[in-house]
């Protein structure tokens, strides 16, 4: 990382770096208006002091240019690439270089087959075709999120967008984890049996609760569908079966329409229907009150996106750096606080700032 130790704003951190984790709103950040390099520089020059440790020399240019261009592009610098770089005697010629690089057909492909990985792990041929054009087009991070939720295959710009939720959909409980991890860095799994027996913050409810969004979808031949009704039970380790809600990982509750078991006539009419769907091949029309998204209306809030935000920031500081600020990536949560707090709270809610663009917090972290 690049040396930047202008503003002294972290001498604050120091502070609370020692007397552990605080809550979010005590947390001291530095200004909006700083650029996620210095931000990033300051920060760790921070935790080096508060910890004693005397940080690594900084790469040459040499092994500094091959490392980046692996980060962006996925592969080593060509020889035009040395050539143009070692002849460059800008003092800022690592910044040029690096908008070079996310301006490039290489850095979308590479993006692209780094996301369909993440939010896969397994090749999907159709999701990358869609995520190819996605980062090609400088989609936000919650306009990817909306598309791969609501799903729509009728569109040509989310042509593909369904071979997100489409392989778990026959698996509700798969897909209601799969989301909270890659969405909100959050595995709600151990929540399914029982209130997660070692972190207090995760209860039955919250994994239903975030269930009940998908409970309603289904597949119609190659389309996924939306159900007007459907509820979710489940049955708590004490007590008798209860009925789950429309709840998210913050605990905010919804109330959604259709939130009763469908009666016998509306079970006909919906079963008539599927068939007509299904024997015509066509996209069943949305529903008049997706709960998916609703889901994505929901995390997306003023209140309830910390989760949406950070999990994010989370994950591409891991990609870039070799760990992230929290860890493991699926273990946000009060009991796992991240190494540098008042940084990760910066970051998500700059990323937010920014319309939640990918490419420009990636090359605030490889300027850093």
């Amino acid at each position: 990382m690049n040396k930047r130790i202008e503003p002294l704003w972290f001498l604050p951190l120091l502070a609370v770096f020692a007397a552990g984790l605080r809550g979010a709103d005590d947390l001291v950040l530095p200004p909006a208006s700083m650029s996620i390099p210095a931000v990033i520089d300051q920060a760790v020059e921070a935790g080096w002091k508060e910890r004693g440790i005397k940080p690594a020399s900084p790469a040459d240019d040499h092994t500094w240019l091959r490392r980046v261009t692996l980060d962006l592009t996925g592969r080593i610098p060509t020889v035009p690439e040395v050539k143009a770089f070692t002849e460059d005697k800008s003092p800022n010629r690592r910044e040029i270089h690096i908008d070079r690089l996310i301006s490039s057909p290489a850095y979308v492909r590479h993006m692209a087959h780094e996301l369909e990985w993440y939010l896969m792990r397994e090749k999907s041929n159709s999701l990358l075709a869609y995520l190819n054009r996605a980062i090609g087009e400088k989609r936000g991070w919650d306009r990817i999120f909306r598309e791969l939720m609501v799903a729509n295959e009728s569109d040509a710009a989310t042509k593909g967008s369904s071979a997100y939720l489409k392989p778990k959909v026959r698996d509700l409980d798969r897909l209601t984890n799969d989301v909270s991890v890659a969405f909100f860095g959050v595995n709600v799994s151990c929540a399914q049996c029982h209130d997660h027996p070692l972190v207090q913050d995760w209860k039955q409810d919250h994994f239903y609760g975030l269930k009940s969004f998908f409970s309603r979808t289904f597949e119609v031949g190659e389309h996924l569908a939306e159900k007007e009704h459907g509820v979710v039970r489940f049955l708590p380790n004490k007590g008798k079966e209860k009925e789950a809600g429309f709840m998210f990982l913050t605990g905010t509750k919804i109330a959604m329409p259709g939130s009763s078991e469908a009666t016998k006539d509306q079970q006909k009419a919906e079963a008539k229907k599927i068939e007509e769907w299904k024997k015509s091949k066509t996209q069943p029309p949305a529903p008049t009150h997706s709960a998916r998204a609703r889901l994505v209306e929901l995390a997306l809030s003023a209140n309830d996106r910390d989760f949406f935000n950070k999990a994010m920031v989370n994950y591409l500081w891991y990609r870039m750096f070799g760990h992230g600020l929290v860890m493991p990536l699926d273990q946000m949560h009060s009991e796992n606080p991240p190494s540098h707090p008042e940084l990760l709270a910066w970051l998500a809610r700059d990323f937010a700032a920014h319309q939640y663009d990918i490419s420009r917090l990636i090359r605030g972290m490889v300027a850093s």
